[in-house]
């Protein structure tokens, strides 16, 4: 066999010897998977869903993208005269301010230590950007209403930790805790009512790895 042929088969074989513990580590790594939880805080307790997908970093850390949705928020009833204003009781209504929030993030996740494979406890951190909606229903004394809907764009920041449970090969199920700061512009200007919203999620999930 010539020294050139030789080489060329010797490097093929080398990359198959490594690409094939380095696919199967991916395969075995990248996961997607879809969660159930409650969020209690500002709005809360309201429910929320969540996808997401992660692929492996290192052995132990992963990146994750995870999209959320918590609806029938809560933020309480008020009065349209400001607390730390002087008005005539004539123009102080009350209304109710609800709504949802939608975010899109980035996360990692870092297992830690264990001495069983199949339990797996981790914490996370990450940040990301959210959509925050806001509704005010106001009611006049004549009975009548205005709805008035606000909505805005603002950076996430979400930390936490949780634990998984594997089940065969495949399945993962997870249960965890995570605190989500959204730092929503302040859209009412007042000081009974927080700009930011503040919550934390904790719910229960099933993934499914590759």
């Amino acid at each position: 066999m010539r020294p050139i042929v030789r080489r060329r088969c010797i490097s093929l074989a080398v990359l198959g010897l490594l690409a094939a513990p380095l696919m199967a580590f991916a395969q075995d790594r990248g996961r997607i998977a879809a969660s159930v939880s409650s969020a209690f805080g500002d709005g809360g307790p309201a429910p929320a869903v969540a996808l997401a997908a992660a692929y492996p970093l290192i052995s132990s850390l992963r990146l994750e993208v995870e999209g959320t949705f918590v609806r029938n928020l809560d933020f309480g009833q008020y009065y349209s005269c400001p607390p730390n204003a002087i008005c005539a009781a004539v123009v102080s209504f009350p209304f109710t301010v609800t709504g949802d929030a939608a975010s899109l993030g980035g996360n990692v996740v870092a297992e830690l230590p264990w001495p069983t494979r199949r339990v797996r406890p981790y914490v996370v951190g990450g940040a990301g950007i959210a959509h925050v909606r806001r509704q005010r229903l106001e009611t006049r004394f004549d009975r009548t209403t205005t709805l008035t809907t606000l909505s805005s764009t603002a950076p996430l920041l979400t930390v936490g930790g949780g634990v998984e449970f594997l089940l065969g090969d495949r399945v993962v199920l997870g249960a965890d805790a995570r605190y989500q700061r959204m730092y929503e512009k302040d859209q009412f200007h007042r000081i009974d009512i927080p700009p930011n919203v503040d919550f934390v999620r904790i719910g229960s999930s099933i993934g499914y790895r590759f």
